[in-house]
């Protein structure tokens, strides 16, 4: 059995539909990315999965119990199962770190012993051991964050939801708290789902990713399937141009369609996780014999997986052997134009 069953699921709030017939599965010990531009339906998918919003349709089964069926008495134990992490870290300034942690154990109704004990056991987790007396506003963002998701775990749920967790912090704070939730996943088995618009969170971060789309889920898959496959589809090229390699501006300026006289044909190439562990660039060069320059892109990490893209300038014009061997060794082969050699 999963640990997270959506099925059906939708919610509308008078006239307007924010979710609509959304189905899915978590199994326990993933870390899921659900994205989507502004209005897609994220927070509201957020606010069902830990029924805060009742649906108007379907069913949310955590652990097999329905969260859509459960009284309100019923639903505070159910909560306990889930924890938040929020953009703006939500802590008490008139509760020390440790206090804000103790915070929902006190609520659960611990014993004062038990808390201490707890405590202790998440500020060593989360690496501020040394920080339980101060107060947040003596903290950085990210250790703010960090006392966040010290406090979410704290009564070892079943399930962390992240709420833009990562948005309002620098990149290499953002890097150490996407670490430590990885720490946390593969120690302690946590299932994660990280509600995000950052493309770059989701591609190192996920497992696999869920895409929501003016409250429709249009694509759930891993990342390296999704940037492998999704061309062609304007909503998922618009959330991916971050994410994948682009002409410099000085090159797509001088574009042209037609082929230039001791020109480089611009082409882009995508290949899979094998692909991406072989000396691609090596091989063309030897068996077709012509200079091959490296534009834009390299390999990437996918979640787990490796997918290499690249955009290649080639010296000559395409020969059909050529074009044929692309063809059976990559994934995507898109002759994106042409430019003069002096560039």
């Amino acid at each position: 059995m999963s640990l997270l069953d959506v099925s059906g699921l939708s919610c509308r709030f008078g006239s307007q539909t924010a979710l609509s017939d959304i189905s899915f599965q978590v199994d326990k010990g993933e870390i899921i990315g659900v994205i989507g531009s502004s209005g897609a339906g994220k927070s509201t998918l957020l606010r069902c999965l830990c029924a805060l919003e009742r649906p108007t349709e379907g069913q949310i089964l955590l652990e097999g119990a329905d969260l859509t069926q459960l009284t309100e008495r019923e639903l505070v134990a159910a909560r306990r199962k889930v924890g938040l992490v929020f953009q703006h870290f939500n802590l008490l300034n008139s509760r020390s770190v440790a206090a804000n942690i103790a915070l929902p154990l006190e609520i659960a109704g611990w014993a004062g012993g038990r808390i201490t004990e707890r405590v202790e056991e998440l500020l060593t987790l989360v690496g501020l051991e040394s920080h339980g007396y101060k107060r947040p506003s003596q903290l950085s963002g990210g250790q703010k964050q960090r006392v966040g998701i010290a406090r979410a775990i704290a009564n070892s749920p079943s399930l962390l939801l992240c709420d833009e967790a990562t948005s309002a912090l620098d990149p290499h704070t953002t890097t150490s708290i996407l670490d430590l939730l990885v720490d946390i996943n593969r120690s302690l088995g946590l299932t994660i789902i990280l509600i995000t618009h950052e493309m770059e969170v989701v591609r190192r971060f996920a497992h696999r990713v869920l895409v929501l789309d003016h409250g429709a889920l249009i694509e759930n898959g891993s990342m390296a399937t999704l940037m492998r496959d999704s061309r062609g589809d304007p909503r998922l090229e618009r959330l991916l141009a971050d994410t994948r390699p682009s002409l410099p501006d000085t090159l797509r300026s001088q574009l042209s369609t037609v082929p230039l006289p001791d020109g480089l044909t611009l082409v882009r190439v995508v290949l899979g996780p094998q692909a991406a562990k072989t000396p691609f660039l090596s091989v063309l060069t030897r068996r077709f014999d012509q200079a091959i320059t490296l534009i834009q892109g390299g390999t990437l990490a996918c979640g787990s997986e490796l997918l290499t893209d690249m955009i290649l300038g080639f010296s000559e014009p395409l020969s059909e052997p050529l074009i044929s061997f692309l063809e059976q060794e990559t994934h995507v082969t898109e002759v994106l134009g042409y430019v003069p050699a002096d560039h």
